[in-house]
Parts: structure tokens; sequence; C-alpha cells
């Protein structure tokens, strides 16, 4: 019945609410994740610049502490990011 309605153009196609809900919930989930792992890449990338340029300022453990936020951030990015997932 399947093969003669979809070769004769009147096949249906319904799909309940709930399993929108969680289409939904899985497209949210996978947005937020996106999210956290484009804002740890950045943060990576503006960590490894911040960290081969010199110190100009305050430095913590041979590097800037501006490089010190910027890698945390990136690392605690990274781990909500996998958390959500």
């Amino acid at each position: 019945d399947y093969l003669a309605q979809s070769t004769g153009g009147r096949m249906e196609l319904r799909i309940a609410s709930d399993d929108l809900r969680q289409l939904e919930l899985r497209a949210r989930r996978g947005q937020k994740v996106a999210v956290f792992l484009s804002l740890g890449v950045s943060l990576a990338v503006a960590f490894a610049m911040l960290a081969s340029a010199p110190a100009a300022h305050a430095e913590l453990g041979g590097l800037s502490i501006a490089a010190w936020v910027a890698g945390v951030a990136a690392a605690v990015s990274f781990v909500l990011a996998w958390r959500r997932s």
C-alpha cells in the first residue's frame, strides 16, 4: 500500500506533535552547542594570538593576563558545549 501510494502521488505524511516537540528541542540544543563551540574556537584563536605576542602589561606564568582570560574562557566554552551535547 505504501509503495502504491508513493508512486501514485497520494502519499500522506503525518507527524505527531510529540515528534515535532522533540525535533524542536534537538534543534535548540544543537544551536546552543554550536554557539558555545564557535565561541570556544574564537577564544582559543585569541589565546594563541595573545600568547604568541610579547606581554606589554601584567604577566602571570609568562603569559599576559588577557591570554589567560581568553584561554580559560575557551576551556569553559568547550566544557559547556560538551555538557550540552
